[in-house]
Formats: structure tokens, sequence, C-alpha cells
């Protein structure tokens, strides 16, 4: 026992809290700072290079910033003095209201992530903001959720059976109305192509008349001679309703936006033991909805590719909720959508195999191989899985040229030997920036979230090896129908990712807390990432296949289709047309339709003059002048009707 005169022993120092103190200025100062920033006109050159009029200087921002910070320092002033009333220690109660104001702190990012076209130029750097602001409103969610949740409408909301439905019930709607209009407008504009719209249109138009696999379009007067793609053979009935381009546009908007159904449907299933699992739905739908690269397949012509998306989650979901006829349905769908999917079709066996599901797997598997033999060996123009550049078949290993040393010769088998024999070139070949930066992209609305997926990647196994094989900037392009081997696979492991993440957390009410931030952060960053990279906003950089996407038409656009849509009227039914690219389709709903540059001999010719090459219109003059050929109609000297005689 120590002596009655030993002095008592002092109060060791309180260690200073530096980084909450910092985080807490960075918090004062952001939004004056933003809102200085946001306002100006010059804000490219003040964000991008540091360039401001002459006389002006960076100081005035800081005025900006200190307007903000004595709003936010009476903030801090208020919970200090609740605490000190209360008898409470000041620190935990600064943390949290820090931890709130982390929306604040992100608001800094706003103006930047807004610089026009900056999403174009700077494309990582976007991507990054992004993720970063979106995190920051998730990590204020989790914050005031104790709060939060008391509320009588938060409990309303959570325990609600049909609000989350009907409300992304809605939003698919209307995403499906937006999506069809962009793509009239696109095609009215002349931005849809013979290759591809014109070519599936030609076909459904065949398939119509019971025709198997036919366009005038391509080799042999048969899609064989490229794809083959038996899906759309039953998609006939539903195009004869009302034939041609606009039936195909809206089918396709609308059959890729029902991925929110077997979406929902998976969220369900795997967070069943959740009260708020319907808003978990509603939030991966909103993922779905807004994910760019959806916005670029839909927009961009018609693919039969593009019919698998909705069908890969719905294997997805068949599996986890382990329904059988379920899953051979969507399997038996995804064979017949085109020759490629089979290898889509067999990493989704391996998933069922991993899953436990061995039955399933092996006779998946088995299949995917029977149908893809039967479809290169009896079907299709060539048996070789790449087929060669003849009169009959079109040949496709230059997708591959990087990794096939002689593409024009070279195959499957130079590709194994690739992998096989020199994984050095193969990591280069796959660490482009190219391929990373398309990757981020994919990743973006789901937040990486499927990265936590572990077995649930598997069905995104194919997509990857795709890429990582693939040569060219198109494979790698987040707006092309190749994005379907990946995007919809990313997604439904996402679901999974976030179920692996919230498990790590302890107690049900940390994970039911985990779950609500996510889901707002994921709100969040998906509608960004769609405005900043799809067709939800004005981007600079999201593309309908190779041209821009149009919103509206202007006054000369409209006269011009008013113009088109007459002069088309007035040929034949019956007559042959041969056609420039961006006109075939407004023709290609009849028997007979040719890519001009490929045959010149047809009974109308429907020529944009812009491309035309030289020898081209010299050929066309000649045909005039000796009778061959009558001009009907033309359009300002930039579209031609030529009538044969």
């Amino acid at each position: 026992m120590s002596s009655p005169d030993t002095p008592p022993a002092p109060t060791p120092p309180q260690p200073l809290a530096l980084g909450w103190v910092l985080w807490a200025l960075v918090c004062a100062f952001a939004p004056g700072l933003a809102a200085w920033a946001w306002t100006r006109d010059d804000r490219a050159a003040l964000l991008l290079d540091n360039q401001l009029p002459g006389g002006e200087s960076s100081w005035q921002g800081l005025a900006w910033g200190c307007a903000s910070a004595l709003f936010v320092a009476a903030l801090h002033l208020l919970v200090l003095r609740r605490a000190t009333r209360e008898g409470q220690p000041p620190g935990p109660a600064l943390r949290r209201l820090g931890l709130l104001l982390a929306p604040l702190a992100a608001t800094i990012l706003l103006p930047l992530i807004h610089v026009p076209g900056i999403e174009r130029g700077r494309q990582l750097l976007v991507i990054v903001l992004l993720a970063l602001f979106a995190a920051a409103i998730g990590l204020a969610t989790h914050t005031a959720w104790p709060w939060l949740r008391e509320h009588e409408v938060t409990r309303r909301l959570n325990h609600s059976r049909l609000a989350p439905p009907l409300l992304l019930a809605a939003l698919t709607v209307g995403q499906c109305a937006m999506m069809i209009h962009l793509g009239l407008v696109r095609h009215r504009g002349l931005g849809s192509r013979i290759f591809d719209l014109g070519i599936f249109d030609n076909l459904l138009f065949h398939a119509m008349q019971g025709h198997w696999q036919s366009t005038s379009v391509l080799k042999g007067g048969t899609f064989t001679s490229a794809h083959c793609a038996p899906i759309l053979q039953l998609l006939a009935p539903i195009y004869a309703i009302a034939p041609g381009p606009t039936m195909l546009i809206s089918i396709q908007a609308i059959w890729v936006a029902s991925g929110v159904v077997p979406l929902y449907l998976l969220t369900q299933t795997l967070f069943s033991q959740w009260s708020g699992r319907r808003w978990l739905g509603l939030v991966f739908g909103v993922v779905w909805l807004c994910h760019p690269s959806l916005h670029g397949v839909v927009l961009f012509d018609f693919h039969a590719l593009t019919l698998a998306a909705p069908l890969i989650v719905w294997a997805v979901y068949a599996l986890a909720a382990e329904r059988p006829r379920l899953w051979i349905a969507a399997i038996a769908l995804l064979l017949i959508t085109r020759e490629d999917l089979p290898f889509v079709v067999c990493v989704l066996g391996l998933f069922a195999l991993a899953e436990g599901r061995r039955r399933w797997a092996l006779l998946t598997i088995a299949a995917a191989l029977l149908t893809l033999a039967v479809v290169k060996l009896a079907l299709m123009e060539h048996a070789d899985l790449f087929m060669p550049d003849t009169e009959s078949s079109y040949r496709y290993a230059n997708r591959f040229s990087g990794v096939i040393p002689d593409p024009e010769t070279g195959g499957a088998v130079d590709i194994l030997a690739t992998v096989a024999g020199n994984p050095g070139f193969l990591i280069q070949h796959a660490l482009v920036i190219g391929k990373l930066a398309f990757l981020a992209m994919l990743a973006l609305p789901m937040m990486a979230t499927f990265v936590a997926a572990r077995r649930a990647l598997w069905p995104a196994a194919f997509g990857l090896v795709f890429l990582v094989l693939s040569s060219g900037a198109n494979l790698a392009n987040p707006y092309l129908h190749y994005t379907v081997f990946l995007f919809p696979p990313l997604i439904a492991a996402s679901v999974y990712g976030l179920r692996n993440l919230v498990e790590r957390v302890g107690s049900p009410e940390g994970r039911g807390r985990a779950l609500v931030a996510a889901g707002v952060a994921l709100c969040v960053c998906a509608p960004m990432a769609g405005d900043k990279f799809g067709a939800l906003g004005h981007s600079r950089m999201f593309a309908a296949g190779v041209a821009p996407l149009q919103r509206k038409l202007d006054d000369e656009a409209s006269e011009r289709y008013a113009w088109l849509a007459a002069a088309t009227a007035e040929i034949p039914d019956q007559a042959s047309v041969a056609a420039t690219n961006s006109l075939g389709p407004h023709v290609s709903t009849r028997d007979e339709i040719y890519n001009f540059r490929h045959r010149k001999q047809a009974d109308w010719l429907l020529l944009a003059t812009n491309e035309l090459e030289r020898g081209e219109r010299a050929e066309l003059r000649r045909r005039e002048r000796s009778g061959e050929l009558e001009l009907v109609d033309s359009w300002r000297d930039e579209i031609l009707v030529y009538r044969s005689r």
C-alpha cells in the first residue's frame, strides 16, 4: 500500500486524434470548394489544367470553402455541446458525425466527375472517382442506419412486399421505353447498318416464311456462312406481328431488360434470411438497367448474341434455387442462341460442378459439346472452329491474331500452343491498358463486388478467356455485343459476392447494416456509371456501335427520314435492292437485299453518296448514261434512288 503522502499518479496525456481532425477539415471545406468549381464556366480549364483568367486566383475558392466550414463547424459545436450536457465523452460523438458527413467530403469529387467529356480522355480517373463517391455515401448510410431504422417509415418500407417489385417494374418499363426510343432515333437518323440490323431483319423476314437461317446479305444466301442462331426461328411469330427493324429494336430492348427478373429472384434466393431482400433485389435490378454495356448492346443494331444476356442470369438463378426444369430450359435456349454459346454453357456446367451438382454438370457439359459438334458439322457451312475465308464462309481467326502466329492458316490448335508454350507473351497480351480499362468499366456499376464471389465467377470464365486471347479494340469495347460473355455473369456473381462479404460480419444486426450501406452505395454508383459511360446522360464516350448516340432527330434529319420512308415505299415488295451500309436496314424487310459494296446488280439501288468510293461513283454515272439505270429520286445529292431498266 502506498504512503498517504505519496502524490497521485499523473493523468497520462490524451492522444490527439489527428486523423479525425484532418477529416473534419476536409468535410468542412469540401462543399464550398466544390461549389466554387461547379459554378464556374471554365470548370474544365480550372480542374484539368489549373488555368484561371488573368487577375483571378485559387484563393477565391478558399473563401468559398471557409463559408461552408463555418456551417460544418457549427454542427461540430452542437454535437460537442450535446455530448457535454449528457455527460458523454465528446470523441465518439464527433467521430460519428465525421462519418455522417462523409458525403460532404465527397462533394469535392462532383465538379471533376462532371467536367464535360472527361470520361473520354480520363476513363480510369472517372471510374475511381465514381467508386469513391458511392463509397462515401455508403459509409454515411452505415453510420446513420442505427437512427434511420428506428423511424416508422423505414420499418414499413423494410417489410413492404409490393413496393420493391412494383418500383422495379416501373423502372424496367421506363428503361425499355427509353431504349426503344433511342434505338428508333438511331435507326431513323441513319445510324443503323446493313451489318448487322439489315442482316437480322432480312433473316427474320425469311424465318417468318419458314426459311431456315436465310439472308441474302451474306455469302451463299445463308446466315450459317457466318453464324448459326436457331433461336431466331422461334422469334419469327413475334416478328411477324409487325415485320421490320422497329419490331427487332423493340424485341431486343424488352428481351434484355427482362434480365431484371432472374436477377431479382436470385437475390431473393441468396438473401432469403434478410427481411430487406426485396429492396436488395431492386438494387441489383437498377445495376442491370443502368449498366453501360447493356445500353451499348441494346442500341447497337440487333444481334443474336445479345439475346443470351438474360438467359445466362436465368441459368445462374436456376442453379441457386435448385430448379432443374428451369435450368434445362435456360441451357437449351442458350445452346440454340448462337454457335459459340456452348462454351458459355460448358463453364455454367463447371459452376454446377463446383456447387456440388455433379449430374447437372455432366449432362450440361455433354449437351454443350454435342450441340457444338452438331452445329459445326451439320448446320454451318464449314466445320472449322474459326472457319476459312471462302466463297461460302467467313473467317474469324483475325479476332485472335495476336495468339495465332498466322491468322490466315492458323486456328484453335495455334491458340493452345501459344497458351501452353509462350505464357510470357500471353501475360503481356492480356495485361494491356485497353483490356484493364474495359474490365474496370464492367466492374464499376457493381463496385467490383463480384471479386468475392469465389465459385460463382465460373460463369464468367469463358468471357475472361475470350478477353485475354482477343486482339483488336472491338473485342474489348464495352459497348459491343461481345460484352454479353462478361457483364451478365459478372452482375450475377456480384450478388454472390455481396452475400459472401456480409457473411464475414459477425452479428445479424451488423450484417443488415452492411447490406443497407452496400445497397445505397450500389444505387448511387450504378446510375452515375450509366450517366457518365452509358445512355442515361450525355456521355461523350458512349457509342451505339460505331456511331455516337443520337437523342433526337433535328429538323433536317426528320425531313430526310420522312423522304426516305416515302421513297422506299415506292420500291415494290418483290424487287431486289442493293443498298449502302446505312440505308440497307430501311429496305431489308424483303426477300432480296444486298450490300452494294458486294453486289452492284439489283432491281433497285438505294445509295448514300458519302459511302461510295470514287470508282463506284464513276461506274454509276456510266450505267446511268448507258440507260442501264434510271435515277428515280434523290435527297440533296446525299441519297440516290436508282431503278434498273
